[in-house]
């Protein structure tokens, strides 16, 4: 998991949350996908981080398109990002 824009010691802000991403690079990997939005969104409670958008994609991103990665980054409530990718 990597997560994003985080300021030392701070939490989001009333307004905002964290946005989670997950993707995995065929449906082969689906259950991988469902193993790691639970393990992101347990992360984010134990962490005391209100999860304000959930984003999963199956696709290899080869491409470089990463739709859902890039809806979250444009939601002004994610003021925060963690991203996890999968097999593939």
């Amino acid at each position: 998991m990597i997560l994003v824009n985080v300021e030392a010691n701070s939490a989001p802000d009333a307004v905002g949350g964290v946005g989670l991403h997950a993707r995995v690079s065929s449906p082969d990997w689906k259950p991988d996908l469902e193993r790691q939005v639970a393990r992101m969104t347990r992360w984010s409670a134990s962490a005391g981080l209100r999860v304000v958008r959930l984003e999963s994609e199956v696709g290899s991103g080869m491409d470089g398109t990463h739709s859902g990665a890039k809806r979250l980054l444009a939601d002004p409530r994610a003021r925060k990002a963690l991203e996890a990718a999968g097999h593939g």
